[in-house]
């Protein structure tokens, strides 16, 4: 018991961690943008109405996301950009879970179009 007990609590402590680099990398993709953005703009009120829109959630535009930022949304149309790519090559088995997980949650996005798009050739 307390050997099964050990290893569900590193399991845990394993998705947490995942969790973890998973905001960190979308807190880290969101200040890339914001400073990007704060180049082009000239006044504090022009800068928040800029990331305001790029960070809206309803707006038409085109939206660029990571498959882990997108999980639980859903778009009309979706386009799986690599998709010759995925999942990931990993050894481990649950870690291999995961991006088989990933793959899953890019083809299930979409409610009317999916796309998927290969590699760009060298």
């Amino acid at each position: 018991l307390t050997n099964h007990l050990y290893k569900m609590s590193k399991t845990l402590n394993e998705q947490e961690n995942r969790n973890k680099e998973i905001i960190i990398e979308s807190l880290s993709d969101r200040i890339k943008c914001i400073k990007k953005i704060a180049t082009a703009c000239d006044t504090t009120d022009e800068l928040v109405y800029n990331i305001e829109d790029m960070f809206a959630d309803e707006t038409d535009a085109i939206k660029l996301w990571t498959v882990h930022k997108i999980k639980g949304k859903t778009m009309k149309e979706v386009y799986v950009l690599n998709f010759d790519e995925m999942p990931m090559k990993v050894e481990d088995r649950d870690d291999r879970q995961q991006e088989w997980n990933v793959v899953r949650v890019a083809l299930s996005r979409s409610t009317d179009k999916l796309f998927l798009v290969g590699s760009p050739l060298e």
